[in-house]
């Protein structure tokens, strides 16, 4: 984790390896005490959310990163994922 200031708000910026999106995710918090998020593609930043709360942040972060909207086609995801898993074709 990197504590940082993002557009003059302070933040900070993981990096994560989801299904939906590698790379960094930033956090920051506005001066609304709303937080706003945004995935960090190289040098742009495409916003997912300007108002999240506190509580919202671990929910708000999976949908960008790894879950997405469609339930179904992540179930889909992770059963073949488990597949390989234990049937030891991913390492």
């Amino acid at each position: 984790m990197i504590c940082a200031v993002y557009n003059g708000m302070p933040a900070f910026r993981i990096k994560v390896n989801g299904w939906l999106h590698a790379g960094y995710v930033t956090v920051a918090l506005n001066g609304s005490d709303y937080y706003e998020v945004c995935l960090l593609h190289g040098t742009t930043a495409v916003y997912v959310n300007e108002e999240v709360c506190f509580d919202e942040l671990g929910d708000v972060i999976d949908r960008a990163i790894e879950k997405g909207t469609d339930e179904n086609e992540y179930k889909k995801f992770c059963e073949q994922q488990r597949a390989l898993l234990f049937g030891g074709r991913l390492t």
